[in-house]
């Protein structure tokens, strides 16, 4: 098997150029989906010929779009406040290079919990290159890794966890499958999270690591900034509000919070 499911206590997809990049994961999509809420929201003001369920079929179609463009929106800034609080990790992921020396970009999200690929709050996927042990692929392209994040105003904690996971193991990729396959790919774990955290594991090491650096990083930030940044939770109630607006346009879609 070619894939390494990193379950980590708490996910990772991405494309290949110049240079490295921290991306967000909903961004492929956005623009399309502000256009079909754009349109949906038309139909519902102007559809006046619209029957009770034709009403209803919008309404539920609306809510995912609503939730798509909202997550998109918290993960932009869940990766501005990564920059601003923890500036010299944003910059080793964002500067990540395989073995070869190759640029790998990591996607990155922050979804609902009802929306997690397993039932833990965070946790890194990544496969290998069918021709090429040491280059990460995933649903994204070549050379990407990607992180999904549940909501919760802890996720920049777990997010900078995840980035010491891919800090370690995209320059070791081919090394550490063939680690990861004797440590966990014959045992069937009941604790999701012992996988990537094992006896050994340089990649939970690094993970540890990281995420001493951001609690020292987050100590440092709030001891020089004025007042406490709102949490996840709160922001992602208040993006879905905004964009639920049914006399919002695409302009105010587009609007940054």
């Amino acid at each position: 098997m070619n894939s390494i499911i990193l379950v980590i206590g708490f996910l990772f997809f991405a494309t290949g150029d110049a240079f490295a990049r921290i991306r967000n994961g909903y961004s492929r999509q956005i623009q399309a989906t502000r256009s079909a809420l754009h349109t949906l929201k038309l139909r519902l003001t102007t559809g006046i010929d619209l029957s009770a369920g034709e009403r209803r079929r919008l309404q539920v179609d609306m809510h995912c779009l609503i939730n798509y463009i909202s997550c998109y929106k918290l993960t932009e800034e869940l990766i501005a406040r990564m920059k601003i609080i923890s500036p010299a990790i944003f910059w080793e992921i964002e500067n990540i290079r395989d073995k070869k020396g190759r640029p790998t970009d990591v996607y990155v999200r922050l979804v609902p919990d009802e929306r997690a690929r397993i039932n833990l709050k965070a946790a890194t996927f990544v496969s290998q290159a069918t021709k090429d042990v040491d280059a990460s692929n995933t649903g994204y392209g070549p050379f990407s890794v990607s992180v999904d994040v549940c909501i919760s105003d802890n996720a920049l904690f777990l997010l900078s966890h995840e980035f010491g996971h891919i800090k370690y193991i995209v320059p070791n990729l081919a090394a550490y499958k063939e680690f990861y396959n004797k440590l966990y790919g014959r045992v069937k774990y009941t604790n999701l999270s012992y996988i990537g955290h094992g006896h050994q594991d340089q990649s939970g090491r690094t993970a540890r690591q990281y995420e001493k650096m951001y609690r020292q990083d987050q100590a440092s930030y709030r001891k020089n900034s004025c007042g406490e940044l709102q949490g996840f939770v709160g922001l992602y109630s208040r993006l879905k509000k905004m964009h639920g607006d049914i006399d919002s346009d695409q302009n105010a879609l587009a609007h940054s919070f």
